[in-house]
């Protein structure tokens, strides 16, 4: 795969740095502060934004979201 930037060779791993998405305060606005209800729209539904990517991309995405999301709903009902 060839991007703008650099050459990527087929089956090599590539790490990304998501910590500018996670932690930008013209977005967040107090990212360093822990508040669930942020993903939480108006009428209670779960919102997920798109700058929230702290599990990656990729084909386990998925599989991985749907975990967090059960051990999140859980802990909703339990503390909310």
């Amino acid at each position: 795969m060839i991007t703008k930037i650099c050459l990527i060779l087929q089956d090599t791993m590539v790490i990304c740095n998501f910590n500018g998405n996670l932690m930008d305060k013209d977005f967040w606005g107090d990212p360093d502060v822990f508040r669930p209800e942020r993903f939480i729209d108006a009428q209670g539904s779960i919102f997920i934004p798109d700058q929230y990517t702290p599990f990656g991309f990729g084909k386990l995405l998925p599989f991985m979201v749907a975990i967090i999301w059960h051990v999140f709903l859980n802990l909703r009902k339990n503390v909310l």
